[in-house]
């Protein structure tokens, strides 16, 4: 029994250090980025009288949800996805501003 407790003390040990190792606690804030993935699309047409766009996205996006698009980094108009758009292809109703084909969604 004397001879297993060496053996049973350096197992003991080194999962303790597997532990601490792999806890978020010990780790350094730098070493992993912090990366937001936010859901994307893109216009694909427009309709300014019948006030609705058609964007395609790779992300799900539900219906009543606001989205916005964007042009040049700024945000040009606010738009609420409809109920009857059929993934990857959304239609969403016009709330304000004024959106052209190949703006970004978001």
């Amino acid at each position: 029994m004397r001879a297993l407790r060496p053996i049973l003390l350096l197992i003991l040990m080194g999962w303790g250090a597997l532990f601490v190792s792999s806890c978020a606690i010990f780790r350094s804030k730098d070493s992993e980025p912090d990366v937001f993935i936010r859901p994307s699309g893109t216009v694909i047409k427009v309709d300014p009288h019948q006030h609705f766009v058609v964007f395609e996205s790779g992300f799900r996006f539900r219906p009543e949800q606001q989205v916005f698009a964007f042009r040049d980094g700024r945000a040009v108009a606010r738009l609420l996805v409809h109920s009857q758009s059929r993934p990857p292809f959304y239609v969403a109703d016009i709330l304000e501003g004024r959106p052209a084909v190949d703006d970004l969604i978001e």
